[in-house]
């Protein structure tokens, strides 16, 4: 099975969020909830120091610890291998958000706001 991973250069990353803000849109979350989170990161010593900005995510484990706490199997390894979930069958326990060792699951209890006033993103 093929082992997919994002590559981001972190050296060339400003510190914009961008990537964090279309991930929101996509996925219908609120502006204080979001899959991709950063940590900044102090580089080099005085006095030529600098802050790189690193992006952490899911990591699409391949033994994913937040699968096999699920109680209903909302959340499941799809056949590429990704973490994905089904929203239909989710109850809203959350055991899936303390089994994630990154950090990276997030749990909304209203309906997506679309900012546009169009729909954009998977339902």
């Amino acid at each position: 099975m093929a082992r997919y991973g994002m590559l981001i250069d972190t050296t060339k990353c400003l510190g914009c969020y961008t990537c964090r803000l279309a991930c929101q849109r996509q996925n219908g979350l609120e502006p204080d909830e979001a899959f991709v989170r950063f940590e900044d990161r102090e580089t080099g010593t005085y006095p030529q120091v600098g802050v790189e900005h690193v992006p952490l995510q899911c990591m699409h484990c391949e033994d994913a610890p937040c699968t096999k706490v699920c109680p209903t199997g909302a959340t499941y390894k799809d056949e590429q291998g990704r973490v994905e979930i089904d929203y239909d069958r989710c109850i809203g326990c959350r055991m899936c958000m303390g089994a994630c060792p990154y950090n990276a699951r997030v749990f909304n209890w209203n309906e997506p706001v679309r900012a546009t006033g169009f729909h954009y993103g998977d339902a």
